[in-house]
């Protein structure tokens, strides 16, 4: 505590000298902050795989529905009865997901 009060100690060459207790807390810190880097880019890597599996299954979801349209159409709609399709009413789309316009007609 003394020391801290006096000012830092400094050799012939005017570099600061510092106590065995302040090295080894300043190589922790270089530790953990290599070590949060690490862990911080795992982080971003994961979170952009997750992005990109959330848009393929949201682009499956979208096929599947637009799939099961055709075959239902296909299979029991009448002509008339064909402009009403499952994605046009909002079925099976996850909130928060901006359809395309050419999956509404």
């Amino acid at each position: 505590m003394q020391r801290e009060a006096d000012g830092p100690i400094l050799n012939e060459d005017g570099d600061i000298i510092i106590s065995e207790e302040e090295f080894i807390e300043i190589q922790r810190l270089k530790d953990l902050k290599t070590n949060y880097r690490a862990k911080y880019d795992e982080l971003h890597n994961l979170k952009s795989e997750i992005s990109y599996c959330q848009k393929l299954v949201d682009q499956c979801r979208l096929r599947l529905i637009q799939e099961f349209d055709n075959w239902y159409s296909e299979s029991f709609l009448s002509a008339a009865d064909e402009n009403q399709t499952s994605l046009g009413v909002g079925h099976g789309v996850r909130p928060g997901v901006v359809l395309p316009i050419t999956s509404l007609a």
